[in-house]
């Protein structure tokens, strides 16, 4: 039950960063088309637990010059650990 509610609380936060991060780049095409993949495959990572793909963690920190960390879509594989140390900028 612990574990359950855990993954929820996970679930949600991830959700709503996906959400920030689609403000920030206007509409959910516009993020998909700078990430070159589907518009499907962030919705599904918004309906599902479905977990963002590394590769596209990575690029989300790139893009965003730091502002959305990786590790904040996949802290089971990079814990604290931050890609870009500069500050926060805008796209």
């Amino acid at each position: 039950m612990v574990g359950d509610t855990e993954d929820w609380m996970k679930n949600g936060v991830k959700k709503n960063r996906l959400l920030q991060l689609i403000q920030e780049f206007g509409s959910v095409k516009a993020l998909s088309d700078k990430l070159g993949i589907s518009y499907t495959s962030i919705s599904m990572w918004l309906r599902t637990d479905a977990k963002v793909p590394l590769r596209h963690a990575i690029k989300i920190e790139q893009l965003t010059r730091g502002k959305f960390k990786a590790n904040e879509f996949r802290p089971d594989l990079l814990g604290d650990h931050h890609l870009i140390q500069n500050k926060r900028q805008p796209c």
